[in-house]
């Protein structure tokens, strides 16, 4: 099959749907649910929120995530919400990217009565999805963030890491 440099609208309706799971389980804190759309390994690069990865486990991607000092903390709830267009480019017949508007939404209460706020970051720009297929299923497969910038108190959110992953010593 030659490659006509975008996917079809299969493909691309699969990945839109792991695009869909993973903004939800991050959100939901639902790390099973993230696990199961994960390609094996990742390609991790949050340089502007955590750390960069080239060959991340899936399991060791979700240790990282539902640290209880990242967003596994039940006191931080966030919202990750693509833009509506995306650039898509089907690199071979196992690997698409896709280049996404973002903006990811952070809060962190007080209290587990979520009534009061301790601190709340936005972060705004886009990031590169990658897409794999696995055993013939298209899984997530990485991300690159590209901050724009972050607005309010986006190194106050994680308190006891330092804004990008590391904790504050």
């Amino acid at each position: 099959m030659a490659l006509t440099g975008k996917p079809t609208f299969e493909e691309w309706l699969a990945c839109t749907e792991l695009d869909f799971e993973w903004g939800e389980s991050y959100d939901s804190k639902d790390w099973t649910r993230l696990l199961a759309i994960l390609a094996p390994t990742l390609s991790i690069d949050y340089a502007k929120v955590n750390n960069v990865f080239d060959d991340l486990s899936a399991s060791a991607f979700i240790t990282m995530m539902s640290n209880p000092k990242f967003l596994g903390n039940p006191l931080i709830d966030s919202q990750h919400l693509f833009g509506a267009g995306a650039k898509w480019v089907k690199e071979s017949d196992n690997e698409i990217s896709a280049h996404h508007q973002s903006r990811a939404a952070h809060v962190r209460w007080t209290d587990d009565t979520k009534k009061e706020v301790a601190a709340r970051g936005h972060g705004h720009g886009s990031v590169l999805i990658k897409y794999r297929k696995v055993e013939g299923v298209w899984k997530w497969a990485g991300i690159k963030t590209f901050v724009r910038w972050n607005e309010h108190d986006w190194d106050k959110v994680f308190e006891d890491l330092d804004g990008k992953g590391h904790e504050r010593k």
